[in-house]
């Protein structure tokens, strides 16, 4: 081939420009990615750094948000704006036709922050709160049932004394979208006399009971030795069903009861909510984990297919 006179002195033919330029760009990925590891890379930055933020949030709405809410929420608008700034670093520009990886990430790293706050509260709200509220209110014990429950109004726990019942019978329902149960809790021991005496605390639960009777909340219709309780904030529906027990059964309640919630070792109750809330936390990171692999992973083939269509097709730019 090189004797040959017709090639003798030929210069190869010089690439042009926009193709060179072209070739240049398509070899530019986001966040510096080769095509080599694209694909690799892109699925581990979207899956680990969404999951990340999930997990920073949820833990500190679990160990954080009952001593410094203010911070927790703070944290969660700063995690918001870096996911806002990575998207407007990575939009489409009139030059691409494809969303960035950048665009793509900032999406799930608000969808993170977003679910991360709504489990969050969630878990704050259904139990970690209620763990705080029964460990650091006080916990009395040798309660009578007829005892003025002004003195209790600062109870987590309370531990009745023996033959301190709820009396079932005398249990009411009142009916606002969730059933609102409410039982007066008695002394068997107090005189006779005393049997139309007010009442001072009420067991309550939701749907647990009919709307007059079949009280079965906590652990009022276990047979056993049950007498002590979990104190429950007082609501607007509870009040209403007492109001309804006082007119149906003829009773009379202090002004200001104690709400309880009927269990066998409050204490027991305690370390549950603390189980429970933790079971949660571990649960929803791990969904959430699960959650990020799927659409990280079908967020990467897209990108990538995109960028091998347009590659054949000569056009479009592949930087951030």
């Amino acid at each position: 081939m090189e004797n040959d006179p017709f090639l003798t002195g030929a210069q190869p033919l010089p690439t042009p420009p926009s193709s060179q330029a072209g070739r240049k760009r398509r070899n530019r990925f986001p966040m510096g990615f080769k095509a080599s590891t694209f694909g690799f890379k892109a699925v581990a930055c979207l899956i680990v750094v969404p999951w990340l933020l999930y997990t920073i949030i949820a833990l500190l709405f679990a160990f954080a948000y009952h001593d410094s809410p203010l911070a927790v929420w703070a944290t969660s608008f700063f995690g918001l704006v870096a996911a806002i700034g990575i998207g407007l670093s990575g939009r489409v520009s009139p030059g691409r036709s494809h969303p960035s990886l950048n665009l793509v990430l900032s999406f799930m790293m608000v969808v993170a922050v977003l679910v991360g706050v709504w489990s969050g509260t969630i878990n704050y709200n259904r139990y970690i709160a209620k763990y705080w509220a029964y460990q650091e209110n006080q916990a009395y014990a040798n309660v009578i049932a007829t005892d003025s429950a002004a003195k209790y109004g600062d109870a987590g726990k309370i531990f009745f004394t023996s033959g301190t019942i709820v009396n079932t019978d005398q249990s009411v329902g009142f009916k606002q979208g969730t059933m609102f149960c409410v039982a007066p809790i008695q002394d068997t021991n107090s005189d006779p006399t005393q049997s139309t005496a007010m009442v001072q605390f009420w067991a309550v639960g939701t749907n647990c009971c009919g709307k007059t009777g079949g009280f079965r909340c906590g652990d009022a219709a276990k047979s056993g030795s049950a007498r002590g309780g979990v104190t429950v904030r007082m609501t607007k529906s509870y009040k209403k069903a007492i109001h309804k027990a006082e007119a149906y059964w003829g009773l009379t309640s202090a002004s200001e009861p104690v709400l309880v919630k009927w269990v066998k070792n409050p204490n027991t109750t305690q370390d549950e909510q603390y189980k429970n809330g933790m079971g949660f936390l571990v649960a929803g990171i791990f969904v959430f984990l699960f959650i990020c692999v799927v659409l990280g992973g079908l967020a990467a083939m897209g990108l990538r297919a995109t960028r091998d269509t347009n590659r054949h097709d000569g056009g479009g730019q592949y930087g951030v």
